[in-house]
């Protein structure tokens, strides 16, 4: 088995299959159907390693960011880099200006390769990256570089790809060669399964050349790792960019395997019900996540010689952690069943709404982590987002000033306000006036000790809240059976971490504190600020003694 993408293109691709067909799309008259082989595309593929070779000086562990909808230039550009010895970044040209502002700048690309479609934020992009931006055909016109080396390391980083972003910013999720190459594994595992499944159910058609229908964007890695799949075998894939054009390229290329959102799996389910199959033009394996799918409607499915794949994985495990391809109706529902449990002791209308909004504004099935994100967003409004909580706290205390602030618990929404607490009110109020005093070094000391004191209380909260409640139970209950030993000594070690994260706040900018209070008893404030250094020491030994 093939373990590198330098073997893959070399000798999988370009001897062993070089005149299978590699990619079909449809062209821009919207009826014609280009078919490249392997030998065409390894041959493109040389070419991106001549001319990134040119663009990049020492572009070993270099970045290039692909940003466009599905096409053959995305694969050919992915396999270049690689080849080359850069880093693939696949970036998502439909996130708004600031999410692909903060993506690219985390990431700092030596290349940006670009479709040079206005997703609505191209003006912005051209403003910013115009140096390193480059058409995704910009290879074209180089000769195939003929003296290509296998230069990477196994585990030497391959792609970075961003997560959905579901539960806060997107993360950038370092993949390696190694990482790749254990998934496509257990996909060609998978391969050999449909060819058999083919055989039993479709003996008609002795064919064992299959083709994939990838409509789910490339940038995703349930996609993107078909680029890396397919050719292993041989097999095409077809490649369509706007589910608007689903059925027109269904039907222009016949296609064996897709995987499938919910909403193109309740298509595919309308259409075999109501005898319309020849719309899918012989399509027999939809694949997807069970999140979202009834049990009920892929057993049908399966009965009607459908091979049902049921998929569940994570960008950081780099693809499907779980793949159910068996097709009786008891493993179908058991797959389902999982997820129907996970929410049992959760209010059906409240999942429904979450589940509602995850499926109106994401083309992806979700994890139940994503669902329960939601879930607790909806039943806890006074999580609201730091910057609104710090304006709420801002004006609070511009109104309330340093002694008349009452009961801050029954005037802020309780997550605000233990967040407050936990600094000390007159603490905040102090760091808070301290600019208007002249103390410019310590503007924004308030709003940096609030917002750090409000995110931990509403992690907190929001992994409590996420948990089924018979498992928080449990926790509670395993809590509650500690032995006094323990349970002192976990008191104290957070006790102790309590104090010390207070000192750490008092401490903080010594000398601006003293100019604070004036410069008369600088000498015994002094003192003071060495006494509770002395302290702070104290407390670090204790935590190794």
């Amino acid at each position: 088995m093939i373990d590198n993408a330098f073997e893959l293109v070399t000798q999988t691709m370009e001897r062993q299959y070089p005149d299978h067909v590699a990619f079909r799309y449809v062209a821009a008259d919207g009826e014609t159907v280009v078919e490249k082989t392997y030998a065409q595309y390894v041959q493109d593929i040389r070419r991106v390693v001549t001319y990134l070779r040119g663009a990049i000086p020492d572009i070993k562990g270099k970045r290039v960011a692909l940003l466009s909808k599905n096409c053959y230039e995305y694969g050919v550009n992915a396999f270049g880099i690689i080849l080359a010895g850069g880093v693939v970044v696949t970036l998502n040209q439909k996130k708004t200006w600031p999410e692909l502002e903060y993506e690219i700048g985390l990431v700092e690309p030596s290349l940006i390769l670009n479709d040079g479609v206005d997703y609505g934020c191209r003006d912005q992009l051209v403003a910013a990256y115009s140096p390193i931006l480059r058409p995704m055909d910009s290879f074209q016109d180089s000769e195939p570089a003929m003296d290509i080396t296998n230069t990477r390391g196994h585990d030497d980083l391959m792609v970075l790809m961003f997560t959905s972003g579901t539960t806060g910013r997107s993360k950038a999720v370092m993949l390696s060669e190694r990482n790749f190459f254990t998934t496509v594994g257990e996909q060609v595992v998978f391969g050999d399964a449909m060819l058999d499944y083919k055989h039993t159910h479709m003996p008609e058609n002795k064919n064992d050349v299959l083709s994939n229908f990838c409509i789910l964007p490339l940038f995703h890695l349930g996609t993107f790792i078909c680029l890396f799949v397919w050719p292993c075998k041989g097999w095409a894939l077809n490649l369509s960019s706007d589910l608007r054009d689903f059925y027109r390229d269904v039907r222009l290329m016949h296609s064996d395997a897709m995987a499938v959102a919910p909403m193109l799996m309740e298509s595919i389910y309308k259409d075999v019900r109501r005898g319309r199959r020849e719309r899918l033009n012989g399509l027999w394996n939809p694949c997807g996540s069970s999140a979202m799918f009834d049990g009920k409607m892929l057993a049908e499915l399966a009965r009607e010689d459908m091979m049902i794949t049921q998929v569940y994985g994570m960008t950081e495990t780099c693809g499907d952690g779980i793949i159910n391809y068996a097709q009786d109706e008891k493993h179908i529902r058991s797959m389902v069943a999982i997820w129907a449990d996970m929410f049992s002791e959760d209010d059906a209308g409240l999942v429904a709404l979450a589940v509602k909004e995850h499926i109106s504004t994401s083309k992806w099935p979700p994890s139940i982590a994503e669902i329960r994100e939601i879930m607790t967003r909806i039943a806890h409004p006074d999580i609201i987002p730091p910057d609104e909580a710090w304006e709420v706290v801002s004006k609070y205390l511009d109104t309330e000033g340093e002694y008349n602030h009452g009961d801050i618990y029954r005037a802020l929404p309780r997550t605000i306000a233990e967040a407050v607490d936990s600094i000390g009110y007159g603490q905040l109020y102090a760091m808070h006036v301290a600019y208007a005093r002249g103390h410019a070094a310590k503007a924004g000391l308030d709003r940096v000790a609030f917002m750090q004191a409000y995110e931990d209380k509403v992690e907190r909260q929001r992994r409590k809240a996420m948990l089924p409640g018979s498992l928080r139970q449990k926790i509670e209950a395993v809590s509650a059976g500690l032995d006094d030993g323990t349970r002192s000594l976990i008191e104290g070690v957070n006790r102790r971490y309590e104090e010390r994260q207070a000192l750490y706040r008092r401490l903080a900018e010594p000398r601006d504190l003293l100019a604070l209070v004036g410069g008369e008893d600088a000498e015994a404030k002094l003192l003071e600020e060495r006494e509770r250094r002395a302290l702070e020491a104290r407390y670090e030994r204790d935590d190794y003694e």
